[in-house]
């Protein structure tokens, strides 16, 4: 049975010109300790009709101060490269400096984990297929098949998918409680 979903070549990298964003791992490098990963729930957009599905999801750890290692797909829009536009990208693992990107955001513990471990999750991340657009899959699904698969290698437990995946719903559906 088909789902209709139809996968972007090079997890939507394909036909863009240019350089991808800038990797600030040269500055503030993974370090070989255990460090917490986390899964980020940023507020949502201030667009009218927004709600919970429009809230974003990333996973990040801090390597330094005001330095986070991100796994998250980013929305690309360029109206010089081919169709479709916008659609959603997976760069890569990126180091961002600053904290401003992750102050905002709710941080939901996954755990505490080895370089090791961080470098298999950046792993299992470049296989995880991007989806075109289509006005419902987004980044939260690609970030439920990537803590799934984590799930699959055992970098988590059953337990830990369970709560992870629980209390991100539940923080981007809090975002919108008056």
């Amino acid at each position: 049975m088909s789902t209709g979903l139809r996968t972007m070549p090079e997890q939507g990298r394909v036909g863009l010109g240019g350089l991808a964003p800038i990797d600030n791992a040269w500055q503030a490098p993974d370090p070989n300790v255990e460090l917490q990963v986390f899964v980020l729930v940023y507020p949502p957009p201030t667009t009218p009709g927004s709600g919970p599905h429009d809230v974003h999801w990333g996973l990040a750890w801090e390597v330094a101060k005001d330095a986070w290692r991100h796994v998250e797909l980013e929305t690309h829009n360029d109206l010089q490269a081919p169709p479709p536009q916008p659609r959603y990208v997976y760069w890569g693992a990126r180091t961002k400096m600053g904290a401003q990107a992750t102050a905002d955001a709710r941080k939901i513990l996954v755990g505490s984990m080895s370089l090791a471990k961080r470098l298999e999750i950046e792993s299992l991340a470049r296989t995880i297929p991007v989806v075109e657009p289509n006005g419902h899959w987004n980044c939260q699904h690609w970030l439920v098949a990537l803590i799934g698969e984590m799930l699959r290698v055992k970098l988590i437990d059953q337990r830990t998918w369970d709560s992870v995946i629980a209390q991100t719903s539940y923080t981007s559906k809090s975002y919108f409680r008056h």
